[in-house]
């Protein structure tokens, strides 16, 4: 299905990101070496550095550095996400039908990738979507997430289609409605954390 979108609400490749703050968290001697912050998020994120980074606790067994600065700023592509999903959930204002109402939302930004029947089934396709980066945080983090991160829920015997939804960068998460962002799914706290980058 093709819809006529606004120039201003669609991700381009192309865009150049707002820079990250990383200065109060990284070795001074780490920041001279003048990494800008698209780079030191790509390069956290590549086998072929993976040694360079390991000595400052960014690796693939321990994501928490990486995770910290994640949370802390967001990216144009997730500021258009979560600016597209709150339009969205506004005009849906339904409940049930999380999935259907992010998938609109990325949709109307992105080329659409997000397909199925059941939310924790996003997962999986966000994973291997090269603009999204699958993070660490706990629960109670969740609500501190920036704009644009999209947090899936797994099924559970309470809710089988689990749960999706899209952070708006202030505690609030949208989906098919907007609320406020939940850490836990009806007691189950098995959730996946995505990170939009370009």
């Amino acid at each position: 299905m093709s819809r006529a979108l606004a120039s201003a609400n669609v991700y381009s490749p192309t865009a150049t990101f707002e820079p990250l703050n990383y200065s109060s968290l990284l070795p001074p001697s780490f920041l001279a070496k003048s990494f800008s912050s698209s780079s030191l998020i790509n390069n956290a994120f590549s086998a072929k550095n993976a040694e360079k980074f390991r000595r400052y606790g960014i690796n693939n067994e321990n994501q928490s550095l990486v995770s910290y600065l994640l949370t802390q700023n967001g990216s144009n592509l997730g500021s258009v996400l979560a600016s597209e999903a709150k339009k969205v959930a506004t005009k849906r204002d339904t409940v049930g039908w999380c999935f259907a109402g992010v998938a609109d939302a990325v949709d109307n930004v992105m080329t659409g990738f997000l397909h199925g029947k059941s939310a924790y089934l996003a997962a999986d396709q966000l994973a291997k979507h090269p603009n999204f980066r699958e993070i660490k945080v706990s629960a109670d983090s969740l609500t501190r997430l920036p704009a644009g991160t999209i947090v899936v829920w797994n099924k559970t015997e309470a809710n089988p289609h689990g749960h999706i939804s899209i952070s708006l960068g202030n505690g609030d998460e949208a989906s098919d409605h907007i609320q406020k962002q939940i850490n836990s799914l009806r007691g189950s706290k098995n959730f996946r954390v995505f990170f939009p980058v370009g």
